[in-house]
């Protein structure tokens, strides 16, 4: 086609794995248990991340 707008190159969004909503789930059950104040849907802030691998 040669009329009309080229189009560029178009990437792919990153999306979780499986694996790490897994992790998720268990990663807020602990952070509740911690006291950490944590919502049950979105992204598991990284400070939380960090403490649930430094305790487990």
């Amino acid at each position: 086609m040669k009329a009309g707008r080229k189009t560029g190159k178009t990437r792919k969004a990153h999306r979780a794995t499986p694996a790490s909503r897994d992790d998720s789930g268990a990663i807020r059950a602990w952070a509740k248990e911690a006291g950490y104040t944590v919502s049950d849907r979105g992204r598991v802030p990284a400070e939380i991340r960090e403490a649930y691998a430094k305790a487990h």
